[in-house]
């Protein structure tokens, strides 16, 4: 058994994945938060179609961001975004 650095969650040795260059060593983050990670942020938001008799729940340490069902599929929940040049008015 190994925690994940990310999930905080105790996982199977299985769930994680192997370095490729030093040998019979694991990731420090499960195979379900590195894909999380490498996920490429400006790609555009799909709405995932649910399939019959599936259950999603959130991604423990990415709580409103995304979502994974009991299928293993992975979604991303829609953004907002703050503008960084909000204007005062000092007068």
């Amino acid at each position: 058994m190994k925690t994940c650095s990310k999930c905080k969650i105790e996982k199977n040795i299985t769930d994680f994945g192997m370095h490729k260059k030093a040998l019979k060593t694991y990731h420090y983050k499960c195979k379900i938060c590195t894909n999380i990670d490498l996920k490429i942020k400006d790609k555009p938001i799909l709405d995932i179609v649910d399939l019959p008799d599936e259950i999603w729940v959130e991604v423990k340490g990415y709580e409103g961001l995304y979502e994974i069902s009991n299928m293993c599929r992975i979604k991303s929940l829609k953004k907002v975004f703050l503008s960084k040049n909000k204007t005062t008015n000092d007068n």
